[in-house]
Order: structure tokens, then C-alpha cells, then sequence
């Protein structure tokens, strides 16, 4: 028998078969990994011009 995916899930459903997976979340940042934290060195210093202080941001993918 050759049944699609939408007639496959009506019958499972009629017959209270379907079940629904729980949905994961997408974990985003690993604070315990090997590599060295560095402080906030401009947290308590007063910006009083422009270009006083840069930002940047390091963004890795793991695989």
C-alpha cells in the first residue's frame, strides 16, 4: 500500500496514534569549555570620546 505522509498522519490521528515530538531547544553558548575567559576591562571606565573604546566579537561554529 502506498500512502503519503499527510493520509499517513490523518489515519494515526483517527486512530489516536499520533504522537507529538517534544520540541528541543537550541543550546547556543557553552560557557564550560578549556578556554580562557578574559574580564571586562572597560565595565567601570567612563567613555568620553569617540573611538575610545572598540568591540568586537568572536563567533565559532562547532560541528
Amino acid at each position: 500500500i502506498k500512502v503519503g505522509r499527510d493520509t499517513l498522519f490523518s489515519v494515526l490521528r483517527k486512530h489516536q496514534m499520533l504522537t507529538l515530538r517534544k520540541k528541543s531547544s537550541a543550546r547556543t553558548t557553552n560557557s564550560y569549555h578549556r578556554f580562557y575567559k578574559y574580564n571586562n576591562i572597560i565595565k567601570d571606565l567612563e567613555i568620553t570620546r569617540p573611538n575610545q573604546v572598540r568591540v568586537s566579537d568572536i563567533t565559532y561554529v562547532l560541528s
